[in-house]
């Protein structure tokens, strides 16, 4: 893996330049790879050839796959999930970070007369509760049962987080696929504490290295959106994500969305800003039981809890689309995908700048700093993508600068400008900082 030097560097430190969106007052995010998170020992095998440990870890382990070859190195619902960001032409990396073993939870051994009530000792003389969802089974020793605990997830947690510090850098797209159930063949179901620490990570990067994190909503009671145990715990801790509707479980539309936005290039050169949402595929299926349309009822309560469905695109093709692309705290994801692109991209430009020798702090400066900016907003206007509409430079002259708050040099809403694409028009404004 190419070494990124990003992290700690110049350009990340001693450079502040920071937007946000306003979609009538809304924040956002950015890139081209995916990264997911991953138990080492489960849908992967990281002690195969051609997984290496990552810089600054003993344990970590990190492998790239694309379209040709991620099937050769997954199972199960991760090969599902590859296969919707990579089915539709995405030809780009994905990482895949081994961060821990799957947990298997503990084996309780308890004693009963009768199957009923059970005991912690064989005299039966310490009655115990057994946890809610707990059946105990017979053993084969008399009046011995046995039952699992749940597995804890805080180990992997850890692993993750220390993973996350060193690679988050190499992939603005961020998931994991982790499972608290028992045992490495039972079904899988992603389990809503990591998915929540996830989205606490990438919540502190917002708007320069991760976008909220994509999930699949695959409750089969969506008229109930609250039965969908991890978009009630992300919403119940006011965690953003951006997740996608579907009842096979198997199947991550919020990847799907993804890998169609960055199968094909635009105007910038990128597929940066490119539409998730409102463009055809014969690929997924609606999101409905079995592949059928949802009640419109029911997408319409989705919509407004800033779930994207799918439907039929209704030419008798087969094709469906999405609707929605907004994250569960209401960004829209196509647009702060281009703030954070710029955003990264005029740091790394301005870190070029001031580390020629002998720069001052001039008028002429000044106006080459103001360039870099409108140098990468450019890619997206109208000689670009397109995508950015009524492009403005706001910054005001080097004479009137305001005034150096300690060292800082604070230039608010120094370029405006609108994203625009078939459904939607949303405002975007920047504000550069200058110095430390």
């Amino acid at each position: 893996m190419d070494t990124n030097d990003f992290l700690g560097s110049v350009a990340q430190e001693d450079v502040a330049f920071t937007t946000r969106v306003v979609r009538t007052a809304q924040l956002g995010d950015n890139f081209w790879k995916a990264m997911i998170f991953v138990e080492s020992d489960r849908f992967v095998d990281a002690s195969e050839l051609g997984w290496t440990l990552i810089p600054g870890s003993m344990t970590i382990k990190a492998l790239t796959v694309t379209a040709n070859d991620f099937a050769d190195h997954t199972t199960g619902v991760l090969r599902s999930w590859l296969y919707d960001l990579f089915c539709n032409g995405f030809t780009g990396d994905c990482i895949l970070v081994a961060c821990a073993p799957h947990s298997t939870g503990t084996t309780v051994i308890v004693y009963s007369a009768n199957g009923t009530d059970f005991f912690s000792d064989p005299e039966m003389t310490q009655p115990v509760t057994i946890p809610d969802g707990k059946v105990p089974q017979a053993t084969g020793e008399e009046n011995q049962y046995s039952y699992q605990t749940d597995p804890s997830s805080d180990d992997f947690i850890t692993a993750m987080e220390t993973a996350y510090k060193l690679m988050k850098a190499y992939a603005y797209h961020k998931t994991v696929c982790a499972s608290p159930t028992l045992g490495l063949d039972a079904p899988f179901i992603l389990d809503a504490g990591v998915a929540l620490a996830l989205a606490r990570l990438c919540a502190n990067d917002k708007g320069l290295l991760s976008s909220a994190p994509y999930f699949p909503f695959s409750t089969t009671t969506p008229e109930t959106p609250e039965s969908d145990l991890l978009y009630a715990t992300l919403k119940s801790n006011g965690a953003d994500a951006f997740m996608s509707a579907h009842q096979d479980s198997t199947r991550n539309g919020a990847l799907y969305s993804l890998g169609l936005a960055m199968s094909t290039l635009n105007g910038s050169g990128t597929c940066i800003g490119n539409s998730m949402d409102m463009a055809k595929s014969t690929l997924i299926t609606s999101s409905g039981p079995e592949g059928t349309n949802l009640d419109k009822a029911i997408r319409d309560a989705l919509k407004a809890l800033n779930i994207q469905t799918f439907k039929p695109v209704g030419d008798n093709s087969g094709s469906v689309a999405a609707k929605g692309t907004s994250t569960l705290n209401g960004d829209v994801v196509q647009a702060t995908w281009i703030v954070a692109y710029v955003t990264y991209m005029t740091k790394v430009g301005v870190a070029q700048l001031i580390t020629v020798p002998n720069f001052l702090k001039n008028q002429d400066n000044y106006n080459r700093i103001v360039g870099v900016m409108m140098s990468y907003l450019g890619k997206f206007g109208n000689n670009g993508s397109g995508r950015l509409k009524e492009l403005t430079s706001r910054a005001p002259s080097f004479d009137n600068l305001p005034a150096a708050k300690e060292d800082v040099i604070i230039i608010p809403d120094a370029w405006s400008a609108k994203y625009v694409d078939q459904v939607r028009e949303v405002q975007i404004t920047g504000t550069l900082y200058i110095g430390e």
